[in-house]
Formats: C-alpha cells, structure tokens, sequence
C-alpha cells in the first residue's frame, strides 16, 4: 500500500511540507522525506512513540521535527507560530480508537492544508466512510485486505463546506 501511496504522490513531493500526523513509526514520513520533501513534522501523543521518532531522525539524519502532543489540539489550534501550513498531510489515527472523523473535521477548519495540498486517509475496510467538506477532491482510492485508503486534494474554490460522504 505505500509504493502506490507513493506512487500518487510522486508529482507532488518534492520540496512539500509534511506533517505525519499520528506518526507512530514515522513510516510515511521518513518515506517522504527520502523522496525529496524539504521538510516533515512527526506528531504523535505517545512518548514512547516520539522517543523511538527521535532516535529514528538522528539515525537517519532527516532534520525532521518532533512534536509530542495531541493532533486534534494542534488541528483546533491551526497549528503554531512556526507550522502554518502543510503541502502534504497523513492521517492514519490508531483504528481502535475512532478519531478518523474527529480528525478530518479539525484538519478542514484548520487551514493548516495548502490549497492543493494532498490529504492522506487510512482506515479499517469495514468502517463507514469519513465525511468531508466540499473542497476536499478524491484524487485517488484502494481497498487491499482490512485496510481502505484515499487521497483527497484540497480546492478551496469550492466554498460550499458541507459535509458530504466520501464513497460516491
């Protein structure tokens, strides 16, 4: 699944500011970041998480930034004085615990997302789809085992906002 993520995002990497968001591993980050994005914000609420993203960075030599804390804080706060704005945003919330939705909602009023940016949506098959608000475009989709993804490209000439289901 994250070749053909990554596959999508090959026109728009390079040189894109990312925010991993609930990074856990760092995965998709660090992938970006080796596929030639300039910068990348991990944030996770787990200290062991943000630990083991620390070592990881230093590792790897990334330059990446950590931020332990609470994504939904972040997204309701549009960020802080220094990450205003992201070209390329990963959302892949811990399925058990339910925030997709939450999530999605709070990255929209943020405004955190660069018009044309890519938002990045992983959840469980099985669950019913996430709802966004009228300037986020599906771009692309894949369902492979458990999992079902999309990648939504914000176009903020669309001002209706309404809410609206994302499996059409």
């Amino acid at each position: 699944m994250r070749e053909t993520l990554f596959n999508w995002l090959a026109p728009y990497i390079e040189g894109a500011r990312v925010l991993d968001a609930f990074a856990g591993s760092g995965a998709l980050g660090f992938e970006a970041l080796s596929r030639g994005a300039r910068f990348a914000l991990f944030m996770d609420n787990s200290s062991v998480a943000v630990a083991q993203l620390k070592q990881s960075s230093q590792l790897l030599q990334s330059g990446a930034q950590i931020h332990q804390g609470n994504v939904i804080d972040f997204f309701n706060n549009r960020g802080d004085a220094e990450h205003r704005s992201f070209d390329i945003v990963f959302l892949d919330p811990p399925f058990d615990l339910d925030l997709l939705q939450t999530a999605v909602t709070a990255l929209d009023q943020s405004g955190l997302v660069s018009e044309g940016g890519m938002v990045y949506i992983e959840q469980p098959r099985s669950q019913q789809r996430i709802l966004t608000s009228g300037h986020w475009k599906l771009h692309r989709e894949k369902s492979l085992g458990e999992v079902h993804c999309q990648l939504f490209q914000l176009d903020n000439s669309d001002t209706d906002g309404k809410l609206s289901p994302t499996n059409k």
